[in-house]
């Protein structure tokens, strides 16, 4: 590869990159999911016992949640995101559970990995549109299950 091809092809690559980017942090805007690091290391003895009191604590006095804000039904182009999300009260060690309704089985099953209070397909197909999408959340203190939102694909914006 001569120079001025291996130069084009760079750039070529810059601009790929850049255009990821872009994406990811447009999706992120339009987002209100939440991205949680995980805290490691170790601690001693006594901090471990004393973080199991503080848990224990928590765990008693936590409340059941509440879904505040439910998922919208959405139309999107084929090919397109599409994006659900959830709005839940302040509560203590929230598990949320995003469920598809399976037509075949009659019945919600877990999407894996959808684990968040906003679930996102990053690319729609024809066979999800009349998809049902729902999320669970729960703590120790119970559960609350939102309403249905279903998802509508068209083929252009027209």
């Amino acid at each position: 590869m001569n120079t001025a091809m291996k130069i084009r092809h760079n750039n070529q690559i810059m601009r790929y990159k850049r255009i990821i980017c872009l994406a990811f942090l447009l999706c992120l805007m339009m987002t209100s999911c939440s991205y949680d690091k995980k805290e490691t290391g170790k601690t001693s003895g006594l901090e471990t016992s004393q973080k199991q009191k503080d848990k224990t604590t928590i765990e008693e006095s936590a409340k059941a949640p509440v879904i505040e804000k439910q998922p919208d039904s959405i139309k999107v182009v084929l090919g397109e995101p599409a994006h659900f999300s959830i709005g839940v009260a302040k509560s203590d060690s929230l598990k949320f559970q995003w469920q598809e309704y399976n037509k075949k089985e009659s019945g919600w099953t877990d999407i894996e990995g959808a684990n968040e209070d906003c679930y996102i397909i990053i690319k729609t197909k024809q066979g999800m549109n009349g998809s049902q999408y729902r999320c669970i959340v729960s703590n120790s203190a119970g559960k609350d299950i939102s309403d249905e939102a279903v998802l509508t694909v068209i083929k252009d914006k027209t």
